[in-house]
């Protein structure tokens, strides 16, 4: 049979080529080989075999059309150049950024703390104490705390942690980088906005019966709103999640309409299930959505002039419902403590905790009860035809309407009882941002007003007024989008949390509370520039010219993205005194600076420990690290300009970090201006002969959690879990000792009964007859002089003439010559 070819636009072949490279970026991360370069390639394959199997042709716009997209466009990018590269781990735009560079590098998101896990006990507690965020025994093997601020400790036993978020966002961010180079992988935010702010034009064209204008003012008010140019500078997911769900909405509106002229529109719902299987692997918060699609493709069952026709939609709601159930168990696989935080948060302990448990199950369910639904709105589609017709779009204006009349009652009291009453003194969240009781101040912070902000009063009307008074609604989008309108205010307004305590939360309402709106009072506007009474056309122009004002006014005070001030240019001159190997010891207090941390390891891919303590604790600790992590140089970054330890060596340098100070100092609802603070740190070189030398009362442990790889030289076997075996004829040991007197106290066991001649620096010292390893260690002492300290080292030699191999004294496989088995050295 041959494929039946179509038509599509410029838009849906870019569509295409994110959806098929963003699934070939998830299959890769799931197989944990993830490499950028082979995504889009591949991701560039898929498309083109689309293209030439499947398309017949591109609809090209026309020329009107493509100067307003170029002129909207450049504008946009204009306002958007030059986005922050927040590395600063902590909030959720580093943790994106930290997260793109870790996978880029790994090619997974799994993480191992392989230097926690080779440390002994005694090394393990320092480290726990003092390098990890905050313990929480939740589920047993999967949520055991947090390492960093979004790092969690999945299983402390075997030292492994998972990320934060759903990996989307960060994939498309190692793939700018990879396109671009690591400083620009940040433009991934500023393409999604740029694309969003067309899709969203593109939705108000075709709700408005394909008029430029509607179109034309959507772009332009997005293009210029100051928390819309913010987050395309600005790392977060807000740009990508924007749109995908404007994508996927955007393209059931295509189906809707290409259906309804006997047009052929089933690849439309493909495109619209793509982009949702894209959002449901970016951000938690897509189920949100659901009853909007499930709605939608409820009312194409109802409208479908035929049975296969109304088993299409039906068939993608379904699927809808598999794809989010997909991404639901990707949570709950690869990133558990995030997933079960988060539903436990939403839905209550006892409720979220059923829901995780049983969500295949539930989902199962739902989809198979789909059918049902579904069936039934089929069989009666008459009457709910008739009923839409006389009844439909009158009732959605009268629920959105109301719903919208209970919002600003609501948030009206909220804000009254913020601002004018002490109902919120005993907040101490609120208190923190200086909020209760501060008059017109705190009532700016009420989720209703600051979305008035964001858009400016005069397009909060006229969303308004086209929600009571719009002309040329059809029947069928019409109404969706007022419900849309419903639903994404209602639940932006008052389901999340009706208080924002400053910007950085206003992204939430950015999302999709300020496109719609916009959306509405585009539609409305557009109206109003083709109407026929000269008075109200004029009015138009002048609140379009208020509307645009407004947001040049907030953007010239926000000032170019200087919120950001470019922080990784100021950690390049610290990172380049770093090698590969090389480990960092962070000497600062460790919760106020596991940001800093954070983008160590994760982004630079450094080795970074807090330490804490005396001289000889740091010394011991750092004595406890296997010395295959030691390979490089090791140095102390303090934020103490003296010596933070006598270990160290002098003063490397003074470098300064460029803080974006967002989660502290001044708070406000809008983004203004440069809040941002310096962070001088102290960079130390340690001085590596005093910190292996050993000190008295010290231990060497020989097992395969101990440090004996620092002095241990030739004729040695791999650590074992409780010791190490001589190899061979003889084995050597170098020990750094101050010059004294030494005893060290050799804890020895042998295959059998075995004569071991003692050499130091050369010298035949003494001869221990050591005892079988059937009867346990015993300790065997060796007295070291003035003189055999001198050089600040002593060579010690352990030779075993009777080296045995236990193949030769049992059935064992095992041919190595074996000499003593050392499980510990004490020096006193």
């Amino acid at each position: 049979m041959k494929l039946q070819k179509f038509t599509i636009a410029p838009f849906d072949l870019v569509s295409a080529a994110i959806i098929s490279t963003s699934i070939v970026m998830l299959l890769l991360l799931a197989f944990r080989a993830f490499d950028a370069a082979a995504a889009i390639v591949l991701g560039t394959l898929l498309t083109s075999t689309f293209y030439f199997s499947c398309v017949k042709s591109i609809r090209w716009p026309s020329r009107t059309s493509w100067g307003v997209v170029l002129a909207l466009g450049l504008a946009a990018l204009s306002l958007r150049l030059h986005p922050g590269l927040y590395v600063w781990g902590g909030q959720d735009e580093g943790l994106y950024v930290n997260i793109s560079s870790y996978v880029e590098r790994t090619g997974s998101l799994a993480i191992k703390d392989e230097l926690r896990e080779a440390l002994p006990v005694e090394a393990r507690a320092y480290y726990d104490k003092y390098n990890f965020w905050k313990f929480k025994n939740a589920v047993p093997d999967q949520h055991e705390g947090t390492a960093d601020p979004g790092v969690y400790i999945k299983d402390l036993n075997t030292s492994q942690y998972v990320f934060q978020f759903y990996p989307l966002h960060s994939l498309w961010l190692a793939a700018a980088s990879t396109i671009a180079g690591p400083d620009n992988r940040a433009y991934a935010a500023v393409v999604f906005s740029l694309l969003n702010i067309l899709v969203l034009g593109l939705i108000a064209f075709e709700l408005s019966g394909r008029r430029l204008w509607a179109g034309g003012i959507t772009a332009a008010l997005l293009a210029t709103n100051t928390m819309h140019v913010f987050l395309a500078g600005f790392p977060l997911s807000e740009s990508l999640v924007t749109f995908l769900l404007a994508s996927t909405l955007y393209f059931l509106l295509c189906y809707w309409k290409q259906r309804n002229d006997g047009q052929r529109s089933n690849h439309y719902l493909l495109f619209s299930l793509g982009c949702w299987l894209c959002l449901t692997f970016t951000h938690i918060s897509a189920f949100l959505f659901l009853p909007i699609l499930g709605l939608i493709a409820l009312s194409l069952v109802v409208a479908a002039r035929d049975a296969t026709e109304a088993r299409t939609p039906a068939l993608y709601f379904m699927l809808v419902l598999v794809t989010y159930c997909l991404s639901l168990l990707y949570g709950l696989t690869y990133s558990f403590p995030y997933t079960y935080d988060t539903f436990r948060a939403i839905l209550g302990p006892h409720l979220g905790s059923i829901y995780l448990d049983h969500s295949p199950l539930i989902f199962a369910i739902a989809t198979l009860t789909c059918a049902p639904i579904f069936r039934a709105a089929w069989k009666y589609r008459t009457s709910l035809r008739e009923w839409a017709e006389k009844h439909g779009i009158v009732t959605v204006r009268y629920i959105t309407s109301g719903l919208l009349l209970l919002v600003t009652v609501y948030c009206c009291v909220i804000g009254y009882r913020l601002a004018f009453t002490d109902v919120y003194a005993a907040n101490e969240y609120l208190q923190e941002y200086q909020l209760p009781h501060q008059g017109l101040n705190s009532l700016s912070h009420v989720s209703l007003f600051a979305l008035m902000l964001y858009i400016s009063p005069m397009v909060l009307v006229l969303a308004a007024l086209y929600v009571v008074r719009g002309s040329r609604i059809a029947a069928w989008s019409g109404a969706v989008f007022l419900l849309t309108l419903a639903w994404i205010t209602v639940l932006r307004t008052v389901a999340d949390d009706p208080i924002i305590p400053y910007y950085y939360f206003g992204r939430y309402l950015s999302t999709d509370a300020v496109p719609i709106a916009i959306i509405a009072a585009a539609l409305a506007m557009a109206t109003g520039l083709d109407h026929p009474k000269r008075w109200i056309k004029i009015g138009t122009w002048i609140s379009l010219l208020f509307c645009l004002a407004w947001n040049l006014n907030l953007l010239a005070i926000q000032g170019g993205q200087r919120e950001m001030a470019h922080l990784d240019a100021s950690f390049k001159p610290l990172m380049r005194h770093f090698g590969d190997e090389d480990l960092v010891l962070l000497d600062m207090p460790h919760k106020q600076y596991m940001p800093l941390r954070t983008a160590l390891r994760y982004y630079y891919g450094k080795r970074a420990v807090f330490i804490h303590g005396s001289d000889g604790e740091i010394r011991n600790f750092i004595q406890s690290i296997p010395k295959r992590f030691l390979a490089g140089n090791i140095y102390i970054l303090s934020t103490n300009i003296s010596k933070p330890t006598q270990l160290a060596a002098e003063n490397e340098g003074i470098f300064t970090l460029k803080l974006s100070s967002h989660y502290r100092g001044e708070y406000d609802v809008l983004p203004m201006g440069n809040v941002g603070q310096d962070l001088s740190l102290h960079l130390f070189k340690l001085n590596f002969s005093e910190i292996s030398t050993l000190s008295r009362h010290g231990r060497i442990l020989f097992g395969g959690q101990g440090h004996s790889d620092w002095y241990v030289g030739e004729g040695w076997s791999g650590a074992e879990p409780d010791a190490r075996w001589t190899e061979g004829d003889g084995a050597t040991l170098n020990l750094p000792l101050a010059p004294g007197r030494y005893r060290l106290r050799f804890s020895l066991a042998g295959l059998k009964t075995q004569s071991v001649n003692v050499s130091v620096n050369g010298i035949l010292r003494t001869t221990w007859r050591v005892s079988e390893l059937p009867d346990g260690y015993k300790v065997y002492e060796l007295n070291i002089q003035d003189a055999d300290t001198t050089k600040g080292r002593v060579d010690i030699r352990l030779e075993t003439p009777m080296a045995i191999s236990p193949a030769e004294i049992s059935t064992s496989q095992d041919t190595r010559k074996l000499g003593v088995m050392v499980k510990s050295i004490d020096v006193d």
